[in-house]
Order: C-alpha cells, then sequence, then structure tokens
C-alpha cells in the first residue's frame, strides 16, 4: 500500500483526542489488580537489591516509583509510534509541529521561528556564551575526554546557529508580526547558505583537542598530554557506528569479561577478577555513552535536513541600514574553523563541562531507612530465615545462631522484661564480652520499647552504679566476667539483675509486649565519660542509628554470602555501627571469637572464612605483626623477597590502579580465609607503616571517622591503591561537614550536620548546648581541614594542640604521623607540656624490648631512631623532652591512647627526673639518698622530708609495679646511667633503692646494631648493563617522543666541566637536560633530593646503582651535603642543580636557593645555564 498519506488523513485536534484516550487507557491498565501484583513485586525485588526495607513508606513510596516508570515506558512507545509513522524523528518535533498546526488554525495573527540547533553566541554578551547542555556539549565533552567512535556520517550536515543571531531572527520576525508583513515561519541555521557537515565538526573537535594537550593542556603531565593528543574522535556511518559503535564494543567488553571470569582461578583470580569487574563497568558506560549517542542518531548520522531562511533574510534587508548593523545575523559568513576553536568549544569547556562534571560526580545517596531497629530485625528474618546470622568460635568450633532464632531469643528476651515491668522508655543496662547472646539481648530491650544502656564490662562496681544511678536503669543484665556485677547490685536499690547467657534461649510460652516504636524514639544511651563523676549518656535514637545505617550501606558492598569478625567491644558504637548493625541489614553472618589475641585473630578468620573486619589502628598492628613475623621465621632471604613483594604491589597500585596482592600473597590471603572484602580502621589515626603493609598485601583497608554523639561515623575514606594515610574521606552520604574559623592553613574545628547525630545528653541541657548549636551543628572538638576534593584530613583534638613559643600551632596527631614507626619503638605518644607561661612539645615512647639484648642496648637504640626521626621534622614540631617508658601506655578500651593520662605519667617522671638546686654527684650515700628521696616523693605525692630509708615501697608508700618502672626512669635520668631492672625489683624499702644508685656501676657492653637502610646489591657488570639500555630507551624517548627543539649547544665548553643549572617545572627535566647537552651530558650527575629519591630500599637501589644522580641531603645534614657535592665537582664531573631546590608545580621560575652559588664560589666552577 501507498505510505503517501493525503491531508485529511492529519487533524492536530484528532491527534489530541487520540493521544489523551492513550494515556487513560494506561493510566487505567494501571489498576488492574494483576499489574497491582506485579507492580508490589517489582518493588520488593528493587528494595531487597539495594538493602532498602520493604515496609511501610518506603515500600509505598517504591510502589508508586514502578506505577510511574511503567507508564512512562508506555507513553514513550505509544508516542514514538505515533511520531514515527506522522515522519517525524522524536515525540519532541511530533508534539511540536500539532502545536504548530493548532495555532495556524486558531485565526489569531501569528508567526513562527524555528531556530536550528541553537550553540554558543557569535558576539553577544560575548563570544562563547551559553547557558546549560546545548546539543553539541556531549560529543564535545565525550570526545576531549577520550571518545573515539562518533555517529557521524559525512553527507549529513548538522544545522548550527549561534543564540546572539536566534535573538536576532526572533526581534525581527516580531517586528514584521506587528508590522502586518510577516510570513508564516522564519528558520535560523545556516545548511541553505554555509553549510557544514557532522563529520567535519567532529574533525575540527579532533584538531582543537590535538592542539590543546600538545600545548599542555591544564595536566602537566608531558607523557599523557601526547597520548591524548594523538586520540581524535572518529566519524562513523550509521552503519558502521551499528556494527563497531558504543554497544558493541559493550557487548565485546562483557564476552571478554567472561573469559576472565572463566581465567580467574586461584592465585590468577587477583589479576583476572578485577579486571572482569572493570570491563563490565566500562560496559556499562559503553551502554550509556551508546543511549545519549542514540538520541542524536536522526541528526547526524540520517537525514540530511536543508531548512530555508529566506524570510529570515528577507526580513534584515528590509531594514533601513542603521537599524540593520545592531542586529547580528549573517551565518554566510562564519568560518567554521575559527568559530569552533575560538568560540565554541572554549565556550563549552567554561559553560557545560563544569555541569557534565558535577552531573558526574554525584554523590552517593544514602539508601532510605527503616522506622526502627526491631523493624530490621523482624525484615532481616524474614528474607534469610534460617541463614546463619551470629556464630561465636569455642574450643569445639563454631556456634550457630540463624536470624529467626536471633528474632525469637530477642522476643522471649522482651517478654522477660516486661515481667519484670519494663515498659517503653525505661533503661536497661547491657554489660558483657562479645557473644551471640548480646545482640540478641539488646534487640530484646529495644523490642520491649525500652532504652538499651551498653557499659563496659570492665567498670568497677562504683562506676557501674554510678552510670545506673544516672541513666535510671531498672534492670541490669550482666554477663559473668562483670566483676562489679554484684556490688553495684548492692549499691543500687531495686536494681533487678539478669544474666546475659541466660538471654540466649528461646520461650514460645513468653508472649513480648505490643509495643509502637517509632524513630524518634530512644534506642542507646551510651556512656563516654564520667562513669566517676557526672556521667555524660549520648542519646541516640532508632532514627539516628537507621539513618546512619542508610548512609554506610551504599560505602561497602556486603551480601548474604559474607562474613564479618566482630573483635572490638560492642559497648562501643563504632562497632555496633559498623560491626553489627551494618553485616546484620545485608544478611551477613557475624562471628565473634572471644579474647583478642594475635593467634586468635588468625583462627577467626581462617575458620569463619570472614570478608570483613571494623577494628582500631592497635589491632591492625598486631595482625601486622603476626604477619610480618610468620614471614621473618622462614629466614632472611624469605624476608627481602616479602618487602620487594610489598613495595612492588604499591607501586603497581599507584601508579596503574592494579592489586596484585593474591598473586603475591596468596599464602597469607589464604591464612585470612582467602575472602577479605573490606577492612576498616577507625578511633585513632591508622599509622603510615601499618597502612603501607596492607596496601602491600592487596588488603583494601579503609579509614573512617566519627565519634559516639554522630552514631558514630561522619565520614569514610574507601579503600584504594591510591588511598592516602591521614585523609580519612569525605562526609558519608546525608552528612555535612565543616571547618570552623579556619586557620592560615585551612584548620578548624570540624563541625557535623546530619540525621545520625545525637539527640543531646541525657538529662544535661547545658552539656548539649555546648556541642550542638542553634542550627544543628555538632563541635565535635576536633581540628581538620577539607583538601581540595571535599575530604576530611585530621590534626588533632581542639584542646590538645600545642602552641609553641614561636606562636606555631603544633598538632600531636599530625607529629605522630610525621615521625611515623620508628625502628626498636613498640610505640609513642606526642603531647603538649607546660613549661612556665610557655607549652613544648613532649613525646613519651615505649622501646621495643627483646630479651636477647640488655635494657641499655634497648633504650640507646630506640632514643637513636627516635632522634633521627625529630630531625626530620619541621623545628617547630621537634619534641623539647623525650622520655621512655618500660610499660605499655594507657588506652581505652578501643586501644586508642590516653593523652591524658600519659600527660600525668610524663609529669610524673619530669618532676622526678628533676634535680635538687644543691644536688651534686649522686656518688655518694648522701647524694644518692638525695636522689632517691626527690624522686620517690615525687612519685608518691609526699613531701620530700617525710621520706627516709626505712621506708616501705609497697606498704608505706603505695608503689606498684608501674610505679616501680618510672621510679626506674627518673632516677636514671638523675645519675645519668641506666640500673639493673632485675636488682630494682628486689628492692623493697627506700634504703635499698639508695644501696643500689650508690653502688659502683659495672659497665656492661653490647653491640647495637646499625640501622640500615641500605639498597639491594647489583653485580657491577649487570647494573652497567642495564643502566646502559635505560640510557638509550631514555634518549630514545625523548628523541622519538617529546620530540625537543635545542639551540645553542655551540656554547657548550666541552673541555671542561661544568655547573648546570635549569628550572624545574616536570621530572622529565633531567632527562630533558641530558638530550639537550647531548655527549657532554652522557656523564653528568644530577644532585637529587636524598628524602625524596633514595627513601626505601626500591627506590634507592635504582636511583643508586642505575643512574647518576647523588643523593643530596637539603633537610637534616646540609654541610655534608655540599661538602659531598663540591668532591663530585672537584673530581672533575658536570653536576646538574635545580636552584629553585624543588619542582615549580605552576611553571614559573621561583626563587633560587643558594646552593648553586657556593658551589660556584667554593670550587671555582663555571655555571651553565639552560
Amino acid at each position: 500500500m501507498d505510505r503517501n498519506l493525503e491531508r485529511s488523513h492529519w487533524d492536530p485536534q484528532n491527534e489530541i483526542r487520540e493521544s489523551m484516550d492513550v494515556i487513560e487507557h494506561v493510566r487505567h491498565r494501571c489498576e488492574d489488580q494483576f499489574r497491582q501484583s506485579l507492580f508490589l513485586d517489582e518493588a520488593k525485588k528493587n528494595l531487597k537489591e539495594r538493602g532498602e526495607p520493604c515496609r511501610g513508606k518506603v515500600l509505598e513510596d517504591e510502589f508508586a516509583s514502578v506505577k510511574r516508570r511503567f507508564i512512562k515506558s508506555r507513553l514513550i512507545e505509544a508516542g514514538m509510534e505515533r511520531a514515527l509513522y506522522w515522519g517525524w524523528p522524536n515525540i519532541y518535533t511530533y508534539t511540536k509541529s500539532i502545536g504548530e498546526q493548532v495555532l495556524a488554525a486558531s485565526g489569531v495573527d501569528y508567526t513562527i521561528v524555528r531556530p536550528a540547533v541553537v550553540e554558543s553566541s557569535n558576539e553577544y554578551p560575548f563570544p562563547g556564551w551559553n547557558e546549560g547542555i546545548n546539543t553539541s556539549a556531549p560529543f564535545i565533552y565525550m570526545a576531549l575526554k577520550g571518545q573515539v567512535q562518533f555517529p557521524a556520517d559525512h553527507d549529513v550536515h548538522l544545522d548550527i546557529i549561534p543564540v546572539d543571531m536566534v535573538c536576532s531572527g526572533m526581534i525581527a520576525a516580531l517586528a514584521e508580526l506587528v508590522e502586518g508583513t510577516h510570513k508564516p515561519v522564519y528558520q535560523f541555521g545556516q545548511t541553505d547558505t554555509n553549510p557544514c557537515s557532522i563529520a567535519r565538526y567532529m574533525e575540527l573537535i579532533g584538531l582543537y583537542k590535538r592542539k590543546k594537550w600538545q600545548d599542555g593542556g591544564d595536566e602537566g603531565n608531558r607523557i599523557m598530554n601526547a597520548i591524548l593528543a594523538r586520540v581524535e574522535p572518529m566519524p562513523l556511518d550509521k552503519k558502521a557506528y551499528q556494527t563497531h559503535g558504543a554497544h558493541a564494543l559493550a557487548s565485546a567488553q562483557r564476552a571478554v569479561a567472561s573469559l576472565f571470569d572463566a581465567a580467574g582461578v586461584g592465585p590468577a583470580a587477583s589479576l583476572f577478577r578485577p579486571a572482569a569487574k572493570a570491563l563490565r563497568k566500562s560496559a556499562d558506560r559503553e551502554d550509556k555513552i551508546g543511549e545519549i549517542m542514540d538520541l542524536f542518531l536522526p541528526f547526524v548520522a540520517e537525514c540530511d535536513w536543508i531548512f530555508s531562511c529566506a524570510n529570515t533574510r528577507h526580513a534584515m534587508d528590509r531594514m533601513p541600514p542603521e537599524e540593520r548593523e545592531r542586529f547580528i545575523w549573517a551565518p554566510e559568513k562564519i568560518e567554521w574553523r575559527d568559530w569552533m576553536f575560538d568560540v565554541h568549544i572554549p565556550g563549552i569547556e567554561r559553560w557545560a563541562s563544569p555541569l557534565f562534571e558535577e552531573r558526574l560526580r554525584r554523590e552517593v545517596k544514602p539508601l532510605r531507612n527503616y522506622e526502627n531497629l526491631v523493624d530490621l530485625l523482624d525484615e532481616m528474618a524474614e528474607r534469610h530465615d534460617h541463614r546463619v546470622a551470629l556464630r561465636f568460635l569455642d574450643d569445639e568450633g563454631l556456634t550457630r545462631t540463624t536470624f529467626v532464632e536471633w528474632r525469637e531469643m530477642s522476643a522471649t528476651v522482651a517478654a522477660r522484661l516486661s515481667s519484670l515491668g519494663v515498659q517503653k522508655g525505661d533503661r536497661v543496662m547491657l554489660s558483657g564480652d562479645n557473644r551471640p547472646a548480646w545482640p540478641i539481648t539488646y534487640f530484646g530491650i529495644l523490642r520491649a520499647g525500652a532504652v538499651a544502656v551498653p557499659v563496659d564490662p570492665k567498670l568497677s562496681a562504683v562506676q557501674l552504679a554510678n552510670v545506673i544511678e544516672s541513666a535510671g536503669a531498672k534492670v541490669a543484665i550482666f554477663g559473668d566476667e562483670v566483676e562489679g556485677a554484684e556490688e553495684a547490685r548492692a549499691r543500687v536499690a531495686g536494681l533487678s539483675v539478669l544474666n546475659l547467657d541466660d538471654m540466649e534461649s528461646d520461650d514460645r510460652t513468653l508472649e513480648p509486649p505490643e509495643v509502637d516504636i517509632d524513630g524518634d524514639d530512644l534506642a542507646s544511651l551510651i556512656y563516654t565519660s564520667g562513669t566517676t563523676g557526672d556521667p555524660k549518656g549520648v542519646m541516640l535514637t532508632h532514627g539516628n542509628l537507621t539513618s546512619l545505617l542508610g548512609a554506610i550501606s551504599p560505602l561497602f558492598a556486603l551480601s548474604p554470602t559474607d562474613g564479618v569478625l566482630s573483635v572490638l567491644p560492642l559497648h562501643h558504637t563504632f562497632e555496633f555501627s559498623c560491626g553489627l548493625l551494618l553485616p546484620m541489614s545485608r544478611g551477613a553472618c557475624i562471628n565473634y571469637i572471644g579474647e583478642i589475641t594475635s593467634e586468635r585473630l588468625g583462627e577467626g578468620f581462617e575458620k569463619a572464612r570472614v570478608s570483613g573486619m571494623v577494628a582500631v589502628p592497635a589491632l591492625w598492628q598486631m595482625l601486622e605483626r603476626r604477619l610480618v613475623n610468620q614471614v621473618k621465621d622462614k629466614g632472611p632471604l624469605a624476608a627481602k623477597a616479602f618487602d620487594l613483594s610489598l613495595e612492588l604491589n604499591r607501586m603497581l597500585g599507584k601508579q596503574l590502579g592494579i592489586n596484585a596482592g593474591k598473586l603475591f600473597f596468596a599464602p597469607v590471603h589464604d591464612r585470612l580465609g582467602g575472602r577479605i572484602k573490606y577492612l576498616i580502621s577507625g578511633g585513632s589515626a591508622l599509622p603510615k607503616s601499618t597502612a603501607d603493609t596492607f596496601a602491600g598485601l592487596g588488603l583494601k583497608l579503609s579509614e573512617g571517622y566519627g565519634l559516639t554523639e554522630a552514631a558514630p561515623v561522619l565520614t569514610v575514606a574507601k579503600a584504594s591503591p591510591r588511598s592516602r594515610v591521614g585523609n580519612v574521606g569525605k562526609a558519608i552520604p546525608g552528612v555535612e561537614i565543616k571547618i570552623a574559623n579556619p586557620d592560615k592553613n585551612g584548620i578548624g574545628e570540624v563541625l557535623a550536620r546530619g540525621p545520625n547525630v545525637m539527640q543531646g545528653y541525657f538529662g544535661n541541657t547545658e552539656a548539649t548546648k555546648a556541642v550542638i548549636d542553634d542550627d544543628g551543628w555538632l563541635h565535635t572538638g576536633d581540628l581538620g581541614k577539607l583538601d581540595g576534593r571535599g575530604r576530611l584530613v585530621l590534626s588533632g583534638r581542639s584542646k590538645e594542640v600545642i602552641v609553641a613559643a614561636n606562636g606555631e600551632n603544633v598538632y600531636p596527631d599530625d607529629v605522630e604521623e610525621l615521625i611515623g614507626h620508628p625502628k626498636h619503638v613498640e610505640e609513642l605518644s606526642v603531647l603538649g607540656l607546660e613549661r612556665g607561661d610557655t607549652e613544648v612539645v613532649a613525646c613519651i615512647a615505649v622501646p621495643e624490648l627483646d630479651d636477647d639484648v640488655p635494657r641499655e642496648v634497648s633504650h640507646e637504640r630506640a632514643m637513636r631512631s627516635l632522634k633521627d626521626a625529630f630531625s626530620k621534622l619541621p623545628r617547630h614540631c621537634q619534641p623539647a623532652i623525650v622520655q621512655l617508658y618500660d610499660a605499655e601506655l594507657p588506652k581505652t578500651a578501643t586501644r586508642k591512647v590516653k593523652r591524658s593520662e600519659v600527660r600525668k605519667i610524663l609529669e610524673r617522671l619530669t618532676v622526678a627526673s628533676r634535680p635538687p638546686a644543691s644536688e651534686g654527684d649522686a656518688g655518694t650515700k648522701s647524694d644518692a639518698f638525695a636522689a632517691v628521696q626527690h624522686a620517690v616523693a615525687a612519685l608518691s605525692g609526699k613531701d620530700a622530708s617525710a621520706i627516709d630509708e626505712n621506708m616501705s615501697l609497697i606498704a608505706d608508700l603505695g608503689f606498684d609495679s608501674l610505679m616501680s618502672m618510672e621510679l626506674q626512669v627518673a632516677i636514671e635520668a638523675r645519675i645519668g646511667r641506666k640500673l639493673d631492672p632485675e636488682q630494682l625489683t628486689r628492692v623493697e624499702t627506700v634504703g635499698d633503692v639508695v644501696r643500689l644508685v650508690g653502688e659502683k656501676p659495672v659497665r656492661k657492653t653490647a653491640m647495637i646494631e646499625r640501622d640500615e637502610d641500605t639498597a639491594y646489591d647489583i653485580p657491577p657488570p649487570l647494573a652497567a648493563m642495564a643502566k646502559s639500555l635505560l640510557t638509550k630507551a631514555q634518549m630514545g624517548f625523548y628523541d622519538k617522543m617529546m620530540k625537543p627543539t635545542v639551540y645553542g649547544r655551540a656554547f657548550i665548553p666541552h673541555n671542561r666541566n661544568t655547573i648546570v643549572v635549569s628550572n624545574h617545572a616536570s621530572h622529565l627535566d633531567m632527562g630533558f637536560v641530558k638530550y639537550a647537552l647531548g655527549s657532554y651530558g652522557s656523564s653528568i650527575v644530577g644532585l637529587a633530593a636524598a628524602d625524596y629519591f633514595f627513601e626505601g630500599k626500591i627506590k634507592r637501589t635504582y636511583f643508586d646503582q642505575l643512574t647518576n644522580l647523588q643523593a643530596f641531603d637539603r633537610k637534616t645534614n646540609l654541610r655534608q651535603a655540599l661538602r659531598e657535592a663540591s668532591e663530585t665537582i672537584e673530581s672533575g664531573k658536570t653536576v646538574l642543580i635545580f636552584p629553585e631546590g624543588t619542582r615549580s608545580k605552576d611553571g614559573q621560575i621561583h626563587e633560587f636557593k643558594a646552593t648553586a652559588g657556593h658551589l660556584a664560589l667554593t670550587t671555582r666552577t663555571d655555571i651553565l645555564p639552560i
């Protein structure tokens, strides 16, 4: 049948009526019973896949969303069918044509203006102005970012018109309408006078891109710029695009990903599985790109429309000359190369590209949260039924508790509490070590409508009673390990006490109470401080905890096949939220192991085959030591291979984003169960050495930040091979972070706001107002700054900032991070001590003790390592007081050092070590007594005159083992020599100590090993050959790839050596200098920063033995470095110096340091500038 239609077949009013009928029909079909059931099933399926609640308002909203999508898809399908039939490429042009014809038939005076593709202005308000994302912007943006294939037929012309010409045309058309001389339609375009094919546009974009990256772009990396300059867009006709365009490429990538999956077996899985995942992600991206390009297909590869702009030109020609000059209309005069290079593409980069970047940076959104935590447990029991939820590792293996059993036993707990008179809002204390009974009991408390008060089982009876009275708890549930339970019960009248282990039972004869719980009801009351004075309880609601859960769930891809190891105390909110609620909400299994030791940890990882764990730095360090010691036990060769592999995997991760950990360290991964997916560190700063070890092993270790008042997470830095230690990441979805009153370095107090922030402190309005302001911002008391990407970098507690004598702020956490983990030092803490009107930086460190090494040697080598580390610090950060301490530093339950208690120890030791005004040599008995008397008095808090030789250290002065150790440290500092710790442990009275001090010291000698960071030895012939090959490859790269132009080689003095100086803007500069000098530069020696190029065995080996770089210590030993450089010059070598002292990041020449001038003057050697 002939498809040519009679005019009578088309009626715009009829089209409107029929379209409205289609809309009504689709909406009516939505109400069919089977369709409603289908929508409900799809809504539940979507929510389950995302891990969101399948109940309440969340389910209602998802049901409505599914229904809307159905209506939209059906209407699009019907609209496209009608549009294509009537000859339009899409619904937009179809509906616009209906509107135009309705207007034409209305009887009113009208005119229609039809601009083509409206793009950047040619002149007004200035060249390149545009607003929003226009038609060509996606193609230009994708091409500049590296997309290669585009649908762009050489025979299709894209009708582009600048926006200022459209404005002029509209005014001209309106003038003729007012005058009454108007035409029905005015076209604004250029294809009838100055056509340009879409393929030509793509060629111009490619040329612009080439020029941009050849000129250096905005990245500064010359190698990458050279590569990007050679990747240009390729125009394809429709057939070629469908054969090997974006969708075809996506299909090919998925096919290769399937092959990688099949090959990813055993150790190879660590390479092939991530590669397969990356390919699938890339395939999804290509499909999205294809969907965008499909929208433009009719205009760029199918239809070659030519529109006549004769009516517009006629209107312009009718104007008086003086009026015509005011109108911008000359599409026939546009020179497309100039317009694209100088107007349009720069305009797109300025106005449209930031909008694309913003859309691509779209932050992760939080999941919709449960109404309350009881709903969470109920839904997990419904979804996962008899899947194992909780396990405990005992001597007989792993116990098992399913999700259904968890729910039923919690219901029994609720019933028992109800029978004791517990009602909604009442407080119930919960204390015990980690085991399945703990979460079972916690959710039982909530099901009863009560508020759980989790506390540390190590609290004394007085502390327990203090918290019970502060919280007004009616019932306490204690584990047998809570030693103060009985005494606390006796101290609090009317308190009912239950045993924690009795809660792990299911009694169906007991009915739990029916209690309505909403998000504003309190769930936990957590005491963070003041358990011996005025307790301060943090009020966390069900909504606080469920909103936090919704925020962190998208960040960690856990599933029902995963398991986690729960090792931190459950009364700590970090473990409770991330180690209990998070895995529970994803249907994962939670494993408890009892006593936390390195052996127990290893056993837990192996037997439970877990995929994640939440811990504090101290536990990660414990696990690190266990793994490293197992390697050391295999001998020095294995240890060196281990270190080399760690360094290599870290380098692969940083440079290429590749994690080969499972390939290099398969036995380590196997010992950890072989399924590790996520590890989270929080509570305090993670030491760089520990982070580097885990990164080298290929174990993803994320850092988080928060506090109990925020339930407790505020930021998370997702683990990646390129992660930086100390950066705690961006705010979690739904949470805002800002810095209050930042100083010149951007450091100020960290403020946070979000649905997870507490309601306040229980019964303490004044304390609440002190930390939560009227705008809802939580004042954390922590100091930090936000980097350029909005990531939080912490500097310490505001109360812990040390104000140095020169006015500089010193942040203890930053100093500890800079110090790192020195050799022969077990742990250390940096803090401020008041000295008169000023505050000084102090450090207390615990030496690494070894039974085979005398204590004197341990102290000496620890002090030497510390001094070496301190010498690399900025001067105002270097500790003025350094004290060694032979016991573990006091810590919280989460293994975080208690600086307040460390300060007391350090102050005692400092005072006790200070010599009396009259003290001389402590070699006589009287002098020895004076030294001991002063130290004992300072440590015991007694007056020195009250101390006599007959006093018992234990009975009269209350000395314990720690005080005895502090006494030894204090006396040693006073007399200037070490005491025998074994003899000191046998003393009983002050007189015994005096006699020990008065004895003539017997000098012990011991070999103190030298801390070495030496390079690996490469045989000289092999090193020479490798060096020659590297030099040839380097010069070939510069000659063939960089293609530099060299001027002035005639001025090179080949008859003598010189000091070559050059500005420094790139790591490629030395190679450029060497290339420019030709044969004169073949043996040139470059002075390179020792702290950058020669740090670590791998770097030192490479730069020491395979290059002509000479280490130059620019920080700690400048005089020695200058002497060595002078010797090199005087030996006849030509030396290269970058006189600015460091690389210029902005490409500008900066102030020269004195090094080059000093060497030129002292060695009387000419300078050769380049």
